[in-house]
């Protein structure tokens, strides 16, 4: 895993600059995950996402890892919906400023 964006599922009018150390933050996320995952079979997918022996592309479109990305999108707007709309609106906007940092468009590109 690099800290660059060569990969072709980002459409290729934005500019994608990673945060600093963010490679490593990942590698260290799904290490801790294949850690604690309770189904070997699927801790043993994140272990290889982390090391690298499958590519994330591979890994986002396993349908185990996708359901379990389903089940934390259903749990994050269960929490979402009991925040109070001034704390969403704070959610929303700290959400923006890391997106704004992280993708850009390249002038032009998508007009």
């Amino acid at each position: 895993m690099s800290d660059s964006a060569s990969d072709n599922s980002v459409p290729d009018y934005f500019d994608v600059r990673l945060p600093t150390g963010f490679s490593r933050r990942l590698r260290e996320v799904l290490t801790a995950a294949a850690q604690a995952h309770p189904d070997p079979k699927i801790a043993r997918m994140f272990s290889d996402a982390a090391s690298g022996r499958i590519s994330m592309r591979d890994f986002v479109t396993t349908p185990a890892i996708q359901s379990l990305a389903v089940a934390g999108i259903e749990g994050y707007e269960e929490c979402r919906s009991g925040l109070s709309p001034e704390e969403r609106a704070r959610q929303d906007h700290d959400a923006d400023e890391v997106a704004a940092a992280v993708l850009r468009p390249i002038d032009g590109a998508h007009e």
